[in-house]
């Protein structure tokens, strides 16, 4: 009998959603009643209503409920490459360590893609080398752009080529759209199109500068 490999799945760790909740300016978290809203530059993005979002054993019981055998576990919105380099180089860090740790106690049903310090390319291809050498990565995770900045710049072509190397997938997952001050305008969320274009303009980005031709 096949399995069923759910490989789109956010999960949060209690030490990243922690911060969060410390800081002052973005990326954020704030609880409004019972759901933890994660916002980027005062624009909410994600929330954390359920314990399976961050809890492995509620996550595996909502698994096993809905039929899926392994999920490839990936820090969503709001993640590391929104911070300061040294600040994000670290949490990068704790992030991978442990999404590691989660797959380590739960062999088979769970992988992860690392984390990214895209602020920092250099320390990027590191972090990406100890993530797969070491922990195990089974892919990286990109945002439809970094902090403001096109995907397809040269100075993310560290990462790319190390990923290349080691035959790894990449994610792309939406952030905070770079349409989102004309949304705001109109008062629209980023969902009803602000992220399936961004995804799309980040893809195209992509293909359009021979990225995927340089490092497939």
């Amino acid at each position: 009998m096949s399995k069923v490999i759910d490989i789109h799945t956010t999960f949060y760790t209690q030490s990243w959603l922690d911060y969060l909740l410390t800081r002052t300016r973005s990326p954020q978290a704030r609880m409004i009643g019972e759901t933890l809203t994660l916002s980027i530059a005062g624009t909410p993005l994600a929330y954390v209503n359920h314990a399976g979002f961050y809890n492995p054993a509620a996550r595996l019981r909502d698994m096993d409920e809905a039929g899926i055998d392994t999920q490839i576990l990936a820090l969503s919105i709001p993640s590391a490459e929104l911070l300061e380099p040294e600040e994000g180089i670290t949490w990068s860090r704790n992030i991978n360590n442990a999404l590691a740790e989660v797959c380590r106690k739960h062999p088979g049903r769970f992988y992860f893609h690392a984390t990214q310090t895209y602020q920092s390319p250099d320390a990027g291809v590191s972090e990406l080398d100890r993530a797969y050498r070491e922990l195990g990565a089974k892919g990286v995770m990109l945002f439809s752009n970094i902090n403001g900045k096109s995907v397809a710049l040269p100075e993310f072509y560290p990462i790319y080529a190390k990923a290349a190397e080691y035959g790894l997938p990449v994610n792309i997952h939406p952030t905070l759209p770079l349409t989102q001050s004309i949304m705001d305008q109109y008062n629209l969320p980023s969902s009803l199109y602000g992220f399936l274009l961004d995804t799309t303009m980040a893809v195209t980005a992509l293909i359009w500068q021979g990225v995927l031709d340089k490092f497939p």
